[in-house]
């Protein structure tokens, strides 16, 4: 399963879906990828951290603890069929989300998220909200 970055800092916030789902995942000792982009995202969101240090330790711990998915050209491939069919749609997503949606998308993985622009891009893409 790919952990998109909003499921990561609901998590953090111990939001009651995300931690019901994070209990789930455990149960089911499912496999947990963090993508190499949504690391260059949880980075990226400390600059508005008030505590910049702890949550760079929390940042590297959790990149840490969990297998890192780099973007593959059969993921970069499937991102960009994705922008063309959304885009004949009027349908614009932002760049990372292609990224996750193609390596989603590539691999046969679920993307676990709740955001609302991937929960509603349907087959083929596996999608899991909570």
């Amino acid at each position: 399963m790919i952990l998109d970055t909003c499921f990561i800092l609901d998590l953090w916030e111990k939001h009651p879906g995300a931690m019901e789902l994070a209990q789930q995942l455990d149960k089911a000792a499912a496999p947990l990828y963090v993508p190499s982009v949504v690391a260059f995202e949880l980075w990226v969101g400390l600059r508005r951290a008030v505590r910049p240090r702890v949550e760079a330790e929390r940042v590297s711990s959790f990149v840490a603890a969990y297998p890192t998915l780099s973007l593959s050209a059969g993921d970069c491939k499937q991102a960009a069929l994705l922008h063309n069919e959304l885009s004949r749609e009027g349908r614009v997503l932002p760049t990372v989300d292609l990224m996750l949606a193609g390596m989603a998308r590539s691999r046969s993985e679920v993307l676990v998220t709740r955001d609302p622009a991937l929960l509603g891009l349907g087959a083929p893409i596996r999608v899991q909200g909570y």
